[in-house]
């Protein structure tokens, strides 16, 4: 029964996986890019978030606030970062990083496949699938 529940589950964020890497590769191919500047620092439980400020190419100014922080701060003000964002919303933005664009379906992949190998091997391998004793004339 362990087995099943392993590749049931593995099986679900493999396609839990493909689903965020198709999506995440749809975004970038329709994306803009976009160039944003630090413009503050954010402290909470004694970490330093940087706030970016992502000029659009309309003219526009979109507030980003990072995900993760760092002390000491490894942002200053003033830095710059490299952003994607969608055209027709132009408040999604995603900082253009490979962890930031693809770190969901990279974590559910690795944790998947695994979990997807061991519960297809046992079930190949269970002995009790294999039944002894009978031949075939």
């Amino acid at each position: 029964m362990r087995y099943t529940i392993f590749f049931i589950t593995g099986l679900i964020l493999i396609c839990f996986s493909l689903y965020k890497l198709k999506a995440r590769i749809d975004f970038v191919r329709n994306a803009e890019r976009a160039t944003g500047t630090v413009t503050s620092m954010t402290v909470s439980d004694d970490a330093y978030y940087p706030v970016f400020t992502v000029k659009t190419k309309n003219d526009g100014a979109v507030v980003y606030h990072h995900h993760s922080g760092s002390n000491p701060a490894s942002w200053t003000v003033g830095d710059t970062a490299a952003f994607l964002y969608d055209r027709s919303q132009p408040s999604e933005v995603i900082r253009m990083t490979y962890e930031d664009l693809f770190g969901w379906s990279i974590v559910s992949m690795v944790i998947g496949l695994p979990l997807l190998i061991i519960g297809g091997g046992y079930y190949l391998l269970n002995p009790a699938r294999h039944f002894s004793g009978q031949t075939t004339t």
